[in-house]
This record gives structure tokens, sequence and C-alpha cells, in this order.
């Protein structure tokens, strides 16, 4: 069985050498803008006309990987659940750059550029030509809290304790705004559509409410958090990152939370069941 990643599949002649060209397609430029960034997940690979996605050329263990392309022109390929080779690392990087004057996508990895046509780039679909051998690969979008529950084996479901050192009593660091000074932690439950509901309100300011956004992701073994207050007049925000600590079963990281007057606060903080 041979091996891929989206780094190594955009040069699939690995094992696809030798290929014929696939019956040409209305070329249009199209530029990526904003629409590149994110996470996509392959969903369709023509070969010499076939689709082989589904006649099994294209293993399981790819099928579940994810790209992500970041705004600092970095690509992310995650393994996903399961891996061709155990021994091979989660996620894998290299840079990434577009030529509007050519189309081109360029991938970097271990000091060999591998070049692909963009054909389509919306909202849902990422579609690219291969220039060594003509090949076609069709990614379709998919949202960080999709694959926040697959890419590593951790149970996210219940109730979670948002733990957060505050300062003593009296000082202007005593509270935050998912906490008060009297140190009620409150509690949580990760949702489906990468947002945080909140079972317990310690500050009694209607944390699910319109004027508050708490989303959270998870990637490269990071914990992220963030919420996010504006009711028209003042505006405050709490950001978390977070490591997981597979023994204990648990996050803990740093927070930094940002009042409306600009006072920043910040102190480590414990997730946990």
């Amino acid at each position: 069985m041979f091996r891929f990643t989206f780094l190594t599949m955009l040069c699939l002649s690995v094992c696809f050498s030798a290929c014929k060209k696939d019956p040409e397609e209305t070329k249009a430029v199209v530029k990526p803008s904003g629409l590149l960034y994110g996470q996509w997940k392959m969903t369709a690979y023509t070969h010499n006309n076939e689709d082989a996605f589904l006649n099994g050329q294209i293993p399981n263990c790819v099928k579940d990987d994810r790209v992500i392309f970041t705004r600092s022109n970095t690509v992310i390929n995650d393994e996903g659940p399961t891996k061709c080779n155990p021994s091979d690392p989660q996620t894998k990087t290299g840079p990434y750059t577009y030529n509007s004057a050519q189309n081109t996508l360029s991938v970097t990895t271990d000091g060999t550029e591998r070049l692909s046509e963009l054909i389509t780039l919306d909202s849902t679909t990422l579609k690219i030509r291969q220039k060594d051998n003509n090949d076609v690969i069709t990614y379709t979008r998919v949202s960080f809290d999709t694959v926040i529950t697959i890419i590593k084996n951790i149970d996210w479901t219940g109730i979670w304790t948002l733990d957060l050192e505050l300062e003593t009593e009296g000082s202007p660091c005593d509270e935050t705004m998912l906490e008060d000074e009297a140190h009620i932690t409150p509690t949580f439950h990760f949702g489906d559509d990468g947002k945080l509901y909140f079972d317990t309100d310690p500050v009694e300011s209607n944390l699910n409410g319109g004027d508050f956004s708490n989303t959270y992701t998870f990637l490269r073994d990071t914990l992220t958090i963030k919420s996010y207050y504006n009711d028209g007049t003042e505006t405050m925000k709490f950001d978390a990152s977070l490591t997981y600590d597979y023994t204990t079963k648990q996050f803990s990281g740093r927070y930094t939370n940002v009042w409306n007057n600009g006072l920043k606060c910040s102190n480590t903080l414990v997730v946990r069941r």
C-alpha cells in the first residue's frame, strides 16, 4: 500500500508515474484570497480518467486526513484518527505560495516543491490539477469543530470545569469575565458546533446570551478557548491556550483577560472534568 499525505499528494507520481492526461477541463484563473484559509478533506481523486478515490487506490488512512491552510502561508497535514504508518508524526507542515500570474499553488516539503493548477476554489470546494501527472484532486471544506472529536482520542462529552487562578481579592485582577472574586468556577460542555455552552454562570452575566461569543478549537495538541463580550457599549475578551495531559485527562495552560478599560490580566488555568 502506498503512503500519502497532502504534501506528497501534490505529487502522486510516486505511485501514479507515467500517467496519461485526463481530458482537459475548462480553465479559469481562480484567486485564492481568504477562501483558501481553513481546513479541508479529500473527497475525490481522478487518475487516468478513473475515480481512484472510490476504486480503492486511495486508502482509508488517507481519506481521513485533514489539510489546513494558515494565514501565515503554512500548510498543515493532520493524519486524523488513523495512520497508514503508526510511526508517522501526527502532523507535518510546509510552506505554500500562490502564483496569480500562473494560477498555481506551490507546496514545499523536505526541500522539494510541488506545483498544482488551481481549478476551483470557493467557500466549499478546492479542486487542483497536479502539474507533473495531471491528476485532479477535490477537497471539501470542513469546520474545525467537525474534526475536533476525531483528531485525538479525547472524550469531549460531559461537563467540564474551567478552573482559573486569580489574584488575591481586592487586586485589579481578582476576577475575570468568566469567574468572579468569589472563586466560584464555571462549568460548561463542548458543543459539536465549536462553541462552549456554560452550565453555570458565576458572574451572572448570561454567558450563553447574545452578547457573548464562546468558541474553541483543538489543533496540533493545543486547545484554544476564546470568549468575547460586546453589548454595543463595552467590549471584553478572554483568550486561553492549553495542552492536554493524557495521563491526568485534563488541559492546562494560561489565559489572558482584557477588560473594557484596557486592563490586561493573565494567569494559569486548568480545564478538567
